[in-house]
């Protein structure tokens, strides 16, 4: 077999073991690019965790998926900038987020999907969702809204703040109802 007809090929798939001892070898490196791809607005709504765990996790489906083939080192890293790069929030993710997760709050999600259309692009709607967390005034609140914000559940919410489903669900009520205000007073328009 001639090396041109090596090189054609695929490489062989890459194991859930070998990309999770990859990302933990490059943990570091890939929190500074994670850091690099969040602007300043970005970086109060998501972090550089955030982002390592989105391509960590992306990179463990696609192994999982048997579909990981990088035929390089350098592939490896372009795939994972490339998600890194993608997971950076964007107007798009925002209006469907709203859609999904905010479907049984629908005056707040209306004002929301409403603000983020009309924003320009994502560093505005990325601006926006900055302006909503500063609304709020408890750090526990902004939590919550910036957990269910990215999906998850109450159940998930109240394992990671210590508290009840049911008070994850009452905050929330509470969010909505602060949020609700500071649309209808002009805050999200000052």
């Amino acid at each position: 077999m001639s090396s041109e007809d090596k090189a054609n090929r695929s490489a062989p798939p890459m194991t859930r073991e070998a990309i999770a001892a990859w990302a933990m070898q490059h943990q570091r490196q890939i929190r500074t690019l994670a850091r690099s791809r969040l602007t300043s607005h970005t970086r109060s709504v998501f972090d550089s965790e955030d982002v390592f765990s989105s391509v960590v996790r992306r990179l463990d489906g696609l192994a999982r998926d048997g579909t990981l083939r990088p035929n390089s080192e350098a592939e490896l890293w372009a795939l994972a900038r490339q998600i890194a790069l993608n997971t950076a929030i964007s107007k798009t993710r925002l209006i469907e987020r709203s859609r999904r997760l905010l479907t049984e709050d629908g005056p707040l999600a209306y004002e929301i999907e409403r603000r983020i259309s009309a924003c320009v692009g994502d560093d505005d709607a990325a601006l926006l969702v900055h302006r909503m967390y500063e609304a709020l005034e408890n750090s526990a609140d902004r939590q919550i809204f910036g957990l269910l914000l990215r999906g998850a559940s109450h159940r998930a919410v109240s394992q990671l703040l210590g508290i009840s489903v049911d008070a994850s669900r009452q905050r929330w009520m509470a969010i909505r109802r602060r949020l609700l205000a500071w649309f209808q007073d002009g805050g999200a328009d000052a």
